[in-house]
C-alpha cells in the first residue's frame, strides 16, 4: 500500500505546480513511509478540491467547523486510497456527488502547518485539484455540507482573500487567480 501510494504521490512531483523548497520537502515526506493520517496523525498527506466557476470568476468555499477556517473541500487520503480516489470518495461525503468532468491529476502541491491546538494534525502535505464547474448548476448536497461547514457559499476573489487566512489556501487562490481566471 505504502509504495502504491508513494510512486502515484512522486508521479505528481513532475505534473504539479510546485516551488523547488515545496518538491524537496515532498520527496522527504515520502522517504519516511507512514502516508496518511491513520498511521501518522501528525504528517499526512490529503487532498483538496476546488469548486471554480471561471465565467463568472467565483470560488466555492467553505467555512470548516474542525479547523476553524475558510477552505476548499477536501480529505485526508485513507488505506488502499490513491489521492485520485479520495477526491472521488470525499466529493461524495461532502458534495453529495462526483461531477462528470473532474481533473485527471492534481494540479498544485503545498505544505499546510497546522495550527490547531485540537487537532493531531501538525503537518498536510496539500494535494490540490480544481474543478471549473458553473456556479448555477453546482448543486452540492447541503445536509452533507453542513456535516462539516458552518457557512459556505460562492464568493469573489477579493472577498476569499480578505477572509482565508490559511497561507496555502491563499496560495490556492492565487494559483486560481493565474491559471484559470486570465
Amino acid at each position: 500500500m505504502d509504495n502504491t501510494i508513494a510512486q502515484h504521490i512522486s508521479s505528481l512531483l513532475s505534473s504539479a505546480t510546485i516551488s523547488e523548497s515545496t518538491r524537496h520537502l515532498f520527496n522527504q515526506r515520502l522517504s519516511e513511509g507512514k502516508y496518511i493520517r491513520d498511521e501518522n496523525p501528525e504528517s499526512h498527506f490529503i487532498v483538496y478540491f476546488a469548486a471554480i466557476d471561471t465565467r463568472s470568476r467565483m470560488l466555492f468555499m467553505n467555512h470548516n467547523k474542525k479547523a476553524n477556517l475558510w477552505l476548499f473541500n477536501g480529505g485526508h487520503i485513507d488505506k488502499n486510497e490513491n489521492p485520485r480516489a479520495t477526491m472521488q470518495r470525499e466529493m461524495r461525503e461532502e458534495w453529495g456527488y462526483v461531477p462528470c468532468h473532474i481533473p485527471s491529476s492534481p494540479e498544485l502541491l503545498t505544505i499546510t502547518d497546522v495550527s490547531n491546538p485540537y487537532a493531531p494534525c501538525r503537518l498536510h502535505f496539500d494535494i490540490w485539484h480544481f474543478i471549473d464547474i458553473p456556479k448555477d448548476s453546482f448543486k452540492p448536497d447541503t445536509e452533507k455540507l453542513i456535516t462539516e461547514s458552518t457557512e459556505f457559499r460562492w464568493m469573489a476573489i477579493n472577498e476569499a482573500l480578505k477572509i482565508v487566512t490559511d497561507k496555502s489556501t491563499v496560495e490556492a487562490i492565487h494559483f486560481i487567480v493565474s491559471t484559470f481566471f486570465i
